[in-house]
């Protein structure tokens, strides 16, 4: 069995300079038609049954998620759902709860308006950062398709800043741009009815309370986070979410003990980032994904480029 799992995140016909990089409704619909011709598309409760029987099926197949809870992700839902293409949407509880935007859709939003260059003389003005070769070959890894400085900011801002520096920092743009942060969440994010509606499709995952790297953080603080939005998603949709989707998922964000607090709170497996086809499901909670980019019809899409990824 070779199983392939495909993730995305923004999906519209909007571009930006930079920041937010959406695949369109036709360029989405042109890569499934594409991984079709290799893969048979897979539902949750597939990948589910074959990890609770030990027993796959021989053959390619192809799961398709969704990260994060955008409400434009809602028209990839109904595409799918009238194509009965199965899928995962993986979604965070805290802007339901909080109704605050994520800092990663923050920062996200606020590239769309500033240059990179720009924010990172901020950051050096007022933090004595330490960015080594090292964390510059883990930025390259985690965001493979960004510039240089791209890179540098990104991963400055969610693996090296401390959290309350940086949320301060992020929401005195982010208000400073876009105004009244309340009003902005309700348009941005799924609502309670989408949620439901996927989640009645058997398509609702988890991806965290606060979408934060979980192992940058406590045990018992990431312990909390995968409780507290499992606790509000259950009891919204009464049903039981069956697969967690670490929130950024390359090596700096998930490691075995954040996989141990997945699979001790009961569910059936995980999605990591770490790039690669999953050919045995052998590690249920550290299952390998890999970017719409990477995936056949995206944008690396040459034979020998593929061939090298999928075997990492």
């Amino acid at each position: 069995m070779n199983l392939l799992i495909v993730n995305f995140h923004y999906y519209s016909n909007k571009t930006y300079p930079s920041g937010i990089y959406p695949i369109s409704p036709i360029n989405f619909a042109n890569q499934i038609k594409i991984l079709s011709k290799t893969y048979n598309f897979v539902s949750q409760k597939e990948v589910s049954d074959w990890i609770k029987t030990g027993e796959s099926p021989e053959g390619n197949y192809c799961l398709i998620t969704f990260d994060d809870g955008l409400k434009q992700q809602m028209n990839a839902f109904n595409w799918l759902a009238e194509n009965e293409i199965p899928a995962i949407f993986y979604v965070p509880a805290k802007p339901f709860v909080e109704k605050t935007i994520l800092d990663v859709h923050k920062l996200h939003l606020i590239r769309t308006k500033t240059h990179d260059t720009s924010l990172l003389e901020v950051i050096n003005q007022s933090f004595d950062i330490e960015f080594t070769d090292q964390n510059a070959l883990q930025a390259k890894n985690q965001y493979r398709y960004d510039s240089v400085s791209s890179q540098k900011l990104k991963y400055i801002l969610n693996f090296i800043i401390p959290e309350k520096e940086k949320k301060e920092l992020i929401d005195n743009y982010f208000v400073k741009i876009f105004g009244n942060e309340e009003a902005f969440c309700n348009s941005f994010y799924m609502d309670e009815n989408d949620v439901k509606l996927i989640s009645n499709k058997g398509m609702l995952g988890n991806h965290g309370y606060a979408h934060v790297p979980l192992a940058t953080l406590s045990i018992n603080d990431a312990k909390e986070d995968v409780l507290k939005s499992a606790n509000f998603f259950e009891k919204l949709t009464q049903n039981k979410l069956i697969s967690f989707s670490y929130p950024y998922g390359g090596k700096s964000a998930v490691n075995e003990s954040v996989a141990s607090i997945v699979k001790n709170s009961n569910y059936d497996f995980g999605l990591t980032m770490h790039r690669g086809l999953n050919e045995t499901l052998e590690q249920p909670f550290l299952l390998k994904r890999i970017d719409t980019n990477d995936a056949p019809g995206g944008k690396n899409n040459s034979v020998s480029y593929l061939l090298n990824q999928l075997k990492k």
